[in-house]
């Protein structure tokens, strides 16, 4: 089975945005953003909106704010143990 990059998934796709609009108080309690940051993150309040849309929900269920995924390989490179440690303690 091959996986899937997130940017190849339609309703993240349709929803990516920055963390400084994710950061963006809706409530109307404070204004501003809590960050200026322009990198690039899967808006998760708007995958919800997207994802609940036809359900005609009476109440909708919280979401994270956003979703980042950073370009660095996965998993990190890991040093093996080295042959003059042994397991004889």
């Amino acid at each position: 089975m091959e996986i899937q990059k997130y940017e190849e998934i339609k309703i993240f796709k349709d929803n990516l945005s920055s963390f400084r609009e994710t950061s963006r108080d809706t409530d109307g309690q404070e204004a501003g953003c809590m960050t200026n940051s322009e990198i690039q993150v899967i808006n998760f309040d708007k995958v919800k909106e997207s994802y609940i849309s036809e359900m005609k929900l009476p109440n909708t269920p919280c979401s994270n704010d956003a979703l980042y995924i950073g370009k660095a390989t996965f998993p990190p490179a890991i040093p093996l143990p080295s042959p003059l440690f042994s397991s004889s303690f």
